[in-house]
């Protein structure tokens, strides 16, 4: 009797751990990695806006002189 009741309560805590990772830790894992990726994104955008910013002013400069 003492043993059964035992082995169901573990299950039960397994259960909650379960659940508690499936609908608490995934989706603040995708939050995160999602995070990242658009603030890598940016950073790219800000490269590639820097690059253009960069060819046109030596366009500019050409034309100047």
């Amino acid at each position: 009797m003492n043993i059964s009741f035992q082995c169901q309560n573990s299950f039960r805590y397994q259960n909650v751990i379960i659940t508690f990772y499936i609908y608490i830790l995934l989706p603040l894992l995708q939050l995160v990695k999602n995070q990242a990726f658009l603030v890598r994104k940016n950073n790219l955008k800000m490269v590639e806006n820097n690059n253009i910013m960069k060819k046109r002013s030596d366009k500019k400069g050409g034309e100047k002189n």
